[in-house]
């Protein structure tokens, strides 16, 4: 079986010493025209809303699992 492109809920990003899940895509934020993700710390499990231009800024990287 090939492998499957991740779906963004779901997805876990690192900046290489946090670990984020992406639980929700929101379609737009409260400006209209920014779309928001809703990414957990995968360590305290906190939620927040962040745009998507600032996970853009910040320069993370998707973590893709071992085969298990």
């Amino acid at each position: 079986m090939p492998p499957q492109t991740p779906t963004p809920n779901g997805l876990y990003l690192t900046n290489g010493s946090f670990l984020y899940r992406v639980a929700a895509f929101v379609a737009a934020g409260d400006d209209e025209h920014e779309d928001v993700v809703e990414l957990e710390d995968c360590y305290g499990l906190d939620v927040v809303r962040v745009p998507v231009r600032e996970l853009r800024e910040r320069r993370l990287r998707v973590v893709i699992p071992a085969p298990g």
